[in-house]
């Protein structure tokens, strides 16, 4: 039996709000990543984006070999860090 994980995060990095979307099944890991504008979010724009428009989100993929190191929870601001750096050239 399979089970499928998602969940979607919504941060703040000056001067765009941006949604991260994380999915995980058996051993695949997706993400992707929309910015949703400099103002902030309202909660019908968010329903939307998930309801009507997830078949237009392109994730990105990446085997994980083990499913333990995928459950450990990393800090926002150190997301956010990796974010940045890898943003930038």
């Amino acid at each position: 039996m399979s089970t499928i994980k998602g969940s979607l995060t919504i941060i703040y990095e000056p001067p765009f709000y941006k949604a991260i979307f994380e999915r995980r099944f058996n051993s695949t890991y997706e993400v992707s990543q929309i910015n949703l504008g400099p103002s902030e979010p309202k909660l019908t724009l968010i329903y939307d984006l998930v309801m009507h428009h997830w078949n237009r989100i392109i994730f990105f993929k990446q085997t994980v070999c083990n499913s333990a190191v995928s459950e450990r929870k990393i800090n926002p601001k150190r997301l956010q860090r990796l974010a940045r750096k890898s943003i930038q050239y």
